[in-house]
């Protein structure tokens, strides 16, 4: 901000500054959480809207939890299950663990408005036959492997709203 030559007075996280961009939109009081779960990190704020002013009742959040974790939870799972079908991994593959994470991640991605997502390598060939990676996911599947990485979020919450600041 002050190299573009601002006066900065406080530097506030993406998940406050929502809260502000859409408090001050809304009409009327408001309770307003925002819950970002981005690739890498994990964070949330809690605001409150009273009339024309706006309090940070909490924000909170964890640098080790975030979308990547889901995309690497998934292709465990999905090398785990190819191994025991199969009898061989491709774990130690880095070309083809690389491509199964891009086809964990759409996975994923496909499984917050499907219940059921695929994640699909062809021709994987151990020695002289060839074998085709195509493993179902569903979403109950899913949200039973993540469940412990979505209670933590909860207790970030928890954690930021017992030790609220107001700004």
């Amino acid at each position: 901000g002050r190299l573009a030559g601002l006066h900065v007075l406080r530097i506030v996280n993406e998940p406050t500054a929502a809260a502000l961009a859409s408090a001050s939109r809304a009409e009327g009081d408001r309770d307003i959480l925002v819950y970002d779960l981005g690739g890498g990190t994990f964070d949330v704020t809690y605001l409150q809207k009273r009339g024309s002013e706006f309090h940070v009742k909490a924000s909170n959040g964890d640098n080790h939890l975030g979308g990547d974790d889901f995309d690497d939870l998934l292709l465990e799972r999905v090398l785990e299950s190819f191994r025991r079908d199969n009898g061989f991994s491709v774990s130690d593959d880095p070309f083809l663990r690389s491509q199964l994470r891009d086809q964990a991640e759409k996975a994923k991605i496909e499984l917050s408005s499907r219940d059921t997502a695929f994640v699909s390598l062809p021709f994987l060939s151990p020695g002289s036959k060839v074998i085709h990676l195509n493993q179902r996911i569903t979403r109950a599947e899913f949200n039973g492997m993540i469940g412990a990485m979505i209670d933590r979020t909860i207790e970030i919450l928890s954690l930021g709203r017992s030790h609220t600041h107001a700004d």
